[in-house]
């Protein structure tokens, strides 16, 4: 695993333990600059179309994806419903003309950045 690896699993809102977080010096000491994680995703986003890439907006569940739609960058969030988590309840589509902005908003929105990322520093 990278370090670049890592902080992506860590910005699709996975988890890494800690041996291994410290293994590739990211310690709850490192702080992190929110705009060389937005250049980060930006580049996914670019690359493969889509940030997480494991999150589908058109199967049920709750989270946040961005994703690119030709020349535009979308910003989906959805969110099911308590009693049948196989219908979505609520879904909502912000487009933007830069992926920087998509990926901004997913940042603030699904990860709450800046502020902690799995407990380590973002500004």
């Amino acid at each position: 695993m990278t370090r670049k690896s890592a902080l992506l699993i860590l910005l699709a809102g996975g988890h890494i333990d800690v041996p291994t977080r410290e293994s590739l010096c990211i310690n709850r000491d490192t702080v992190l600059k929110l705009h060389d994680l937005v250049k980060l995703v930006v580049g996914e986003v670019k690359a493969n179309g889509k940030f997480p890439l494991e999150y589908d907006a058109n199967i049920p569940q709750d989270g946040m994806c961005v994703v690119r739609r030709g020349w535009r960058y979308s910003c989906i969030s959805q969110r099911t419903r308590a009693d049948n988590p196989t219908v979505v309840a609520e879904q909502c589509e912000k487009s933007y003309f830069l992926c920087s902005s998509a990926v901004k908003d997913y940042l603030r929105w699904n990860l709450n950045l800046p502020g902690r990322l799995d407990g380590i520093k973002v500004v």
